[in-house]
């Protein structure tokens, strides 16, 4: 296929490749879904930017192509030769982003994880255990005497409930 036959395909596959979605609707649709829809938004997001570094390599090989071609035809390749050999170099950098690794589902895996692991790490501020061993919602009618309720985590940073 001809450079600029790449070039106008590889701009029209935008269309195939780009997620695209509005802030406050998937803000909106994350509180609903108490954190699931951010997920999808999550592995949405890093899908797109992997295929978008992809498509933006095909585009910047091909219109470097184009333009060579070009140069060629005017006869001004070898006036030109150290920006193509630049570009090259920015190519380089570009081909070498695509072969990262960046797979949409250990990264939404991992997002997984860290919220199981952030989750048990934050300290149980809201409960009260007593000198049986229960615990029990703090609250204004929890009706056992304060001496016999005591904080279950010395970093909560909640008062106890006055007598």
């Amino acid at each position: 296929m001809p450079p600029a036959e790449r070039v106008r395909a590889t701009s029209q596959r935008r269309s195939e490749t780009d997620y695209i979605f509005e802030y406050w609707p998937a803000l909106g649709w994350t509180v609903l879904t108490l954190g699931i829809y951010g997920l999808y938004v999550l592995y949405q997001l890093v899908r797109r930017m992997r295929e978008h570094n992809i498509r933006r390599l095909e585009l910047f090989d091909a219109s470097i192509a184009a333009a060579w071609e070009e140069a060629g035809r005017r006869g001004v390749q070898e006036e030109l030769r150290p920006s193509f050999e630049r570009a090259a170099g920015h190519l380089a950098v570009l081909r070498q982003m695509t072969q990262d690794f960046r797979e949409p589902v250990i990264w939404l895996v991992l997002a997984l994880v860290a919220r199981g692991i952030i989750a048990r790490a934050s300290p149980s501020c809201c409960s009260t255990r007593t000198s049986s061993g229960t615990t029990g919602p703090k609250s204004a009618l929890n009706t056992r005497s304060p001496s016999s309720t005591r904080r279950s985590d010395s970093r909560c940073r909640y008062p106890t409930r006055a007598g």
